[in-house]
C-alpha cells in the first residue's frame, strides 16, 4: 500500500475477538477525535476525512466504507490485501461482498450482533437486501434492553459520529450484519 494517510500499527491483534475489540476501540477513538473534522465543503464528500481515510488516488465518494475500511486495515483484519482487493472496498455494497465472498466473512443475525462487527444499511422498503447497501459502520455496544446499537459511522452527517442506532423499525428491517472470522491460517477451537 502506498498511501501515507494510514498510519502503521505494529501490534496487531492476534484473535477474531481481539481483532472486533481493537476495532470498536479505535472507531470509539476516532468518533471522540474526527467529529469536529467535517468535510469541505459539507456534503461533498472531500476534505480533510476524504483524506484521512482514503487510499491516494482515490476520488471523493461517500466515505463510510473507506473510515470502516481503515480500521479494519489498523486493527490487522485485512492481512495479504493486496491494493486491488483495499480499492474494490471503497463503497459500502463493494465492502459487503468482498468480505464475504474473498474474506470469509460471516453473516450474524440481529439479535446476535455485538462490538466489533459490522452493521450495513440497505436502502429503505428493501428490506436486508445486499444489492442495496448504502452505508456501513462499526457496533461499539449493544443495548439489548433498550434493543439499541451503539454505532459509529463515517461520513454520518459529513462527519465521524457515533450514534444509537434502534433494532425496531425501518432501520431493523434494512440492516445487515457481518463478522469477521478467524484468519485463513488461524485455527477455530
Amino acid at each position: 500500500m502506498t498511501s501515507t494517510n494510514i498510519p502503521a500499527n505494529p501490534a496487531k491483534p492476534s484473535t477474531p475477538f481481539e481483532r472486533a475489540e481493537a476495532l470498536a476501540s479505535w472507531a470509539e477513538a476516532q468518533a471522540a477525535v474526527v467529529p469536529r473534522i467535517a468535510e469541505d465543503p459539507r456534503g461533498s464528500n472531500d476534505g480533510p476525512p476524504m483524506r484521512l481515510y482514503s487510499l491516494q488516488g482515490e476520488q471523493p465518494l461517500a466515505w463510510c466504507a473507506r473510515f470502516v475500511r481503515t480500521g479494519l486495515l489498523l486493527v490487522g483484519a485485512l492481512p495479504g490485501f493486496r491494493p486491488f482487493d483495499l480499492y474494490q472496498m471503497a463503497s459500502a455494497s463493494a465492502m459487503y461482498r468482498h468480505l464475504v465472498g474473498v474474506r470469509n466473512a460471516i453473516p450474524v443475525a440481529e439479535a446476535q450482533a455485538k462490538r466489533g462487527d459490522l452493521r450495513f444499511y440497505t436502502a429503505p422498503g428493501d428490506g436486508a437486501n445486499p444489492e442495496t447497501i448504502h452505508h456501513v459502520g462499526i457496533i461499539v455496544g449493544v443495548d439489548l434492553a433498550e434493543r439499541q446499537f451503539d454505532v459509529v459511522d463515517g461520513n454520518w452527517s459529513d462527519a465521524v459520529e457515533r450514534r444509537m442506532a434502534p433494532w425496531d423499525g425501518v432501520a431493523e428491517r434494512n440492516a445487515l450484519h457481518l463478522r469477521l472470522g478467524p484468519l485463513d491460517d488461524e485455527v477455530t477451537p
